[in-house]
């Protein structure tokens, strides 16, 4: 008895379409931020990156964690969004109080 491999087994279409329902959703996200980023006036004062970044977290950990890939796309994926997660963290943590103490 043979056992494949869970990434060789076909893909259930629900399963399949939450998957792209939700790139499409966040691919959605990214558009807007860009779109309130480019309609932001010159005196604005707050963090105008802050959302793009946690965008771009939920991205790239969906990319990385949510499709089946070969597997060195999945590793520089997965190296990709754990070093995004770390950005993030400190960014928001720490690199955003710095560059917008107001906001």
């Amino acid at each position: 008895m043979k056992i494949r491999p869970v990434s060789t087994q076909p893909v259930p279409v629900l399963e399949s379409a939450w998957r792209y329902g939700v790139l499409l959703c966040i691919l959605a996200l990214l558009v807007s931020h860009i779109r309130w980023y480019l309609s932001l006036p010159a005196y604005y004062e707050g963090d105008p990156y802050a959302i793009g970044v946690v965008i771009l977290l939920l991205l790239f950990n969906h990319l990385a964690y949510g499709f089946q890939w070969r597997p060195w796309i999945a590793t520089a994926l997965s190296v990709v969004s754990i070093g995004w997660n770390l950005f993030t963290c400190f960014y928001m943590l720490y690199w955003s109080q710095v560059l917008y103490p107001g906001g």
